[in-house]
């Protein structure tokens, strides 16, 4: 990644600016030449979202800033990730589940979903086990037990009563979700003759 992308991506990707400072003699170094900042330059601290302290000469609206190192004065901020070393709890990714022959033999599966806490407008979206595991705390998340075999008539009833359940919780679920999604009848049930017996007109 060049430098000036770099540059572009950390001030897009700041949570919070601190704009203004004036360089201390001897207090920083430029990152791709390792020369001495003079002193009263000025430069500000970005703050990204994968909690790193980055320091750039100019303002955020400055067109040629130079990222620049910290020698000394290292602040609070970055003295506690130093000692905390936090990890960002990732972002959660969409998942489409692949049930088993196993799974359709127990009936059912659990599904996960995901949605913004901040903005129910914003679109649910199913994933995996681990996922809802390793949960993001600006997401809610719900595990709903979903019936893939059985009695057709049963399994829509059931499904369809979850998936208005869910959708109060969480808005737009119920769109998302189709009652008879994953089912498959039972082997030899009437429901599974009828499949067979209906590919045989075609």
């Amino acid at each position: 990644m060049s430098t000036k992308q770099q540059i572009y991506n950390t001030k897009l990707s700041s949570t919070r600016v601190i704009e203004g400072l004036l360089t201390e003699p001897n207090e920083f170094i430029f990152d791709n030449t390792s020369g001495p900042v003079k002193a009263n330059t000025r430069y500000s601290i970005y703050y990204t979202d994968d909690m790193k302290e980055i320091y750039m000469t100019g303002l955020f609206s400055t067109k040629k800033s130079k990222i620049i190192r910290r020698l000394k004065n290292q602040t609070t901020f970055k003295q506690y990730i130093d000692i905390k070393k936090p990890i960002r709890t990732p972002y959660p990714q969409s998942f489409i589940p692949k049930p088993t022959d196993e799974d359709y033999k127990f009936g059912s599966i659990n599904r996960y979903f995901v949605q913004k806490s901040n903005d129910k407008t914003q679109p649910v979206f199913e994933v995996s086990k681990q996922t809802f595991r390793t949960k993001n705390n600006l997401y809610d998340y719900i595990k709903l037990n979903w019936l893939i075999s059985g009695l057709k008539t049963e399994v829509g009833r059931s499904n369809l009563i979850t998936t208005l359940n869910a959708d109060d919780p969480f808005p737009g679920i119920s769109v998302l979700l189709f009652p008879l999604q994953y089912w498959k009848p039972s082997i030899g049930s009437k429901d599974d003759i009828e499949n067979k017996l209906n590919r045989l007109k075609k």
